[in-house]
């Protein structure tokens, strides 16, 4: 990953960014170093705006050895955060402020969870 242990306590400490946090290579290996760091610098900002509720369950996931792949914001409404895992999510999450919605169509995505207000943030895997 991106991120060594040790990187993730030093920016833990920080301050920087407070969720533990790795991502996937594959995502952006293609691009030069600058582009990389640009876009790495991206998805943690996107990650900082996530709904806590959300972000709750991507640093349980991280624990569990799941990697953030993509982050992006404006879909699907405008000042929506939507953050896609690299593998299945490990467990259940639902609650009555996030919804889980199973896609299951390799075009797009597997599953996803949603929080409820306007506009509305994504977690998707």
């Amino acid at each position: 990953g991106w991120l060594s242990p040790d990187e993730l306590a030093a920016l833990k400490e920080s301050g920087d960014y407070d969720p533990d946090t790795h991502m996937e290579d594959g995502s952006i290996a293609g691009f030069s170093a600058e582009d990389q760091e640009l876009m790495r610098q991206q998805i943690l900002n996107h990650l900082n705006q996530l709904d806590p509720l959300l972000k709750a369950i991507v640093d349980v996931e991280l624990k569990r050895g799941n990697r953030v792949s993509s982050a992006g914001n404006d879909y699907p409404n405008a000042g929506s955060i939507n953050v896609t895992m690299s593998l299945p999510f490990t467990d259940q999450y639902a609650s009555s402020d996030v919804i889980f919605s199973l896609c299951n169509d390799p075009h797009y995505w597997y599953a996803d969870y949603s929080t409820l207000g306007n506009p509305q943030h994504l977690l998707i895997c």
